[in-house]
């Protein structure tokens, strides 16, 4: 289903056919938040790859990350199991550079300025080699619609959840006390509708997933 598809279901569940007040700005807004739900329901996850470049701490890890979950490394020898690295807060990780090895830590923030939906990865040490994609990044994606051709990322059987929790989400933010209680119970509804789903998701979601581990 396309986003414009979605937004038409949207405003006949809040019963806004014209759009006069569930524009296309917030209805982009309201769904993005939605399919942020369902990911994290669904324990949606994907995986990315990073090259160590020797000396280097800081790499960019791009944008459609919603957080990550796992880091591992790659061994030189590429003969035994990926070692996993330890998280830690950036105040946690020491200032001195260190003598360059295989990093064991990692620290993930937001790369901020003009990438302000993205990330990077600062590892420690510093690595003392260069090798193509030498870090196994796991993370829960990010996914964003912008325009209304932009098709929903999830089968469609996920796709009347996805637009009630939008449409109550949009409800729940507005002033009046009805439509706030009404936007709640609509919300509540779809979660549970995207839990009870989750129980088929070995089976028929991950069988039509078409994004993870790229």
């Amino acid at each position: 289903m396309q986003v414009s598809a979605a937004r038409t279901e949207a405003r006949d569940l809040v019963a806004d056919p014209s759009g006069n007040v569930l524009t296309d700005a917030l209805f982009l807004r309201h769904i993005n938040k939605a399919l942020a739900q369902l990911a994290l329901k669904l324990n949606d996850s994907a995986r990315t790859t990073v090259s160590l470049v020797q000396g280097q701490r800081e790499y960019a890890l791009g944008s459609g990350i919603l957080s990550i979950e796992e880091v591992h490394i790659v061994p030189e020898n590429n003969l035994s199991d990926t070692i996993k690295l330890i998280p830690r807060r950036l105040d946690a990780m020491p200032y001195q550079a260190g003598t360059e090895a295989d990093p064991t830590h990692y620290y993930i923030q937001p790369t901020g300025g003009t990438n302000s939906d993205e990330f990077s990865l600062f590892v420690w040490p510093a690595p003392a080699r260069s090798t193509a994609d030498a870090l196994i990044v796991d993370y829960k994606p990010l996914y964003e619609m912008v325009n209304d051709v932009d098709y929903l990322p999830f089968p469609s059987m996920f796709h009347g959840p996805l637009i009630q929790y939008a449409s109550g989400s949009f409800l729940a933010d507005r002033d009046d006390d009805k439509d706030v209680a009404v936007g709640e119970r609509m919300m509540a509804r779809a979660m549970t509708e995207m839990q009870t789903f989750r129980t088929f998701q070995p089976a028929l979601f991950m069988a039509s997933s078409n994004h993870r581990f790229g």
